[in-house]
């Protein structure tokens, strides 16, 4: 399918799982929303019901919800979020993701920008190095590379901004204050080390944390600078 195709069949995809959610049909609005192609991708080798399809809706929300400082997004968010906590199984999608090791950037998720994939795969090998440390329950190693690891994300975020400016990107302002929104989130992150450190939480569920944070960035947000420079 031509790009320009995929892009408006993904849009329609979208438009119709968001029909969907304003009217409370949350299983008609997911199922929508992995039709979407990059979703699917990512989604394709895991089963469906884990969480992970609805981790991503939420987050693509919340993108729409800051982007465009829309309550309404913000509610809908909600209500994909009461889905998850209700219907999904997030301690057991964790465990097989760390599990699945080394994890890689799925191609449907290249933008088309050399700086900002390489940035990505550097990212992901870096995730890749926190799972094996965790997989050997290599607690002492945990936190410093966490700590590497976010560091890089916000240096990611930086040099993203300064890169899409150079370019004239028409999105820059929007995706910055996402960005923002994201790296509050690195505080949390820290915490969540602390937490498995004591027992409170899995080194599952500390993995999951972290690949979401990474992932919300290619996923929902920088997919959406892929049309400007395949047109460029």
């Amino acid at each position: 399918m031509p790009n320009q195709e995929k892009s408006n069949t993904n849009a329609q995809l979208e438009s119709q799982a968001i029909f969907a959610l304003e009217r409370g049909w949350i299983a008609v609005a997911i199922e929508k929303w992995t039709e979407i192609s990059h979703i699917h991708e990512i989604l394709v080798d895991h089963p469906k019901g884990l969480g992970l399809e609805g981790e991503l809706m939420e987050a693509r929300l919340l993108y729409l919800a800051m982007q465009q400082r829309s309550d309404h997004y913000f509610d809908l968010a909600k209500a994909v979020r009461k889905w998850i906590d209700e219907k999904a199984s997030a301690s057991h999608y964790s465990a097989t993701l760390l599990e699945k090791l080394p994890l890689a950037l799925p191609d449907s998720l290249i933008i088309g920008a050399e700086a900002i994939d390489d940035d990505h795969r550097q990212l992901v090998g870096r995730l890749n190095q926190i799972g094996e440390s965790l997989q050997e329950k290599n607690g002492g190693q945990i936190e410093p590379l966490v700590q590497s690891f976010v560091g890089a994300t916000r240096a990611h975020f930086t040099n993203e901004e300064k890169f899409l400016a150079s370019v004239g990107h028409p999105g820059l302002a929007g995706h910055s204050h996402y960005h923002d929104a994201l790296a509050v989130r690195a505080d949390e992150l820290a915490l969540l080390v602390a937490e498995m450190v004591k027992g409170d939480i899995s080194r599952h569920a500390l993995f999951q944390a972290l690949a979401n944070y990474l992932f919300n960035d290619p996923v929902v947000a920088d997919v959406e600078l892929r049309p400007f420079f395949q047109t460029a």
